[in-house]
C-alpha cells in the first residue's frame, strides 16, 4: 500500500490543504514540479490537490500526460480542487469534463473546496484580472466583501476534508485487504 500527495500552488493556498492532509494521513507531499519524472502507478492511491485558475485545473494536463505513458494500472485518483467559484455540482461536472479525459476520470474521485485568495499575493498581471471581473460584474460578489476589494486567505477548513480523508483510508484498507 503506498500513497502519495501531489499538489500544484500558485500563491499557496492549496499548499495548505495538501500539508494537512499530509500531517493526517502521515503520507509524503510533493509539488509536482519538484516531482522530475514520478511513475503515479507505483502508488495506489494518489491525491491531487489543484487550484482551478480561470477554468483550468492546473495539474489535469500534467497527469494525463505522466498517465498516457504508463503500461501498468492506474492508480485511484483523488482529486481535491481549490478554487474561489461557488461549489456547485454543475460547475464541478463542467470543470472535469473540460479538464479531464473520461480514460482519467474513470480511475477519479473529486471534492472541491471553495477557498479565498490573499490578493497582496497576487502578481501585477492577475490583480489586473481581478480588477477587471470586478469592474466588468455589477453583482454584489462575496469575492469583494470589504472595502479595498482584499479578500484574506482563510485557515484550512478541516470540516470541508473530512468526506476525502473517510474515502482515502477507506480505499487504503480496501488495497490493504487484497
Amino acid at each position: 500500500m503506498s500513497s502519495i500527495i501531489v499538489y500544484d500552488s500558485k500563491y499557496g493556498t492549496t499548499d495548505k490543504y495538501a500539508e494537512w492532509l499530509k500531517t493526517e494521513l502521515g503520507i509524503s507531499k510533493y509539488r509536482f514540479d519538484e516531482l522530475g519524472a514520478l511513475n503515479l502507478a507505483a502508488y495506489d492511491t494518489v491525491i491531487l490537490c489543484t487550484p482551478v485558475y480561470f477554468g483550468s485545473m492546473t495539474l489535469a494536463q500534467k497527469v494525463i500526460h505522466l498517465l498516457q505513458g504508463q503500461k501498468q494500472a492506474a492508480p485511484q485518483l483523488f482529486w481535491l480542487v481549490t478554487g474561489v467559484h461557488n461549489i456547485d455540482e454543475k460547475y464541478m461536472t463542467s470543470l472535469i469534463n473540460r479538464n479531464l479525459p473520461m480514460h482519467v476520470q474513470v480511475n477519479s474521485l473529486f471534492y472541491q473546496i471553495k477557498t479565498q485568495m490573499n490578493t497582496h499575493k497576487l502578481t501585477m498581471k492577475h490583480r489586473l484580472m481581478m480588477q477587471w471581473m470586478k469592474t466588468a460584474e455589477h453583482t454584489n460578489n462575496p469575492l469583494y466583501t470589504n472595502e479595498e476589494g482584499v479578500v484574506e486567505t482563510v485557515e484550512v477548513k478541516q470540516s470541508a476534508l473530512q468526506k476525502l480523508l473517510f474515502d482515502v483510508r477507506a480505499h487504503e484498507r480496501l488495497i490493504s485487504l487484497n
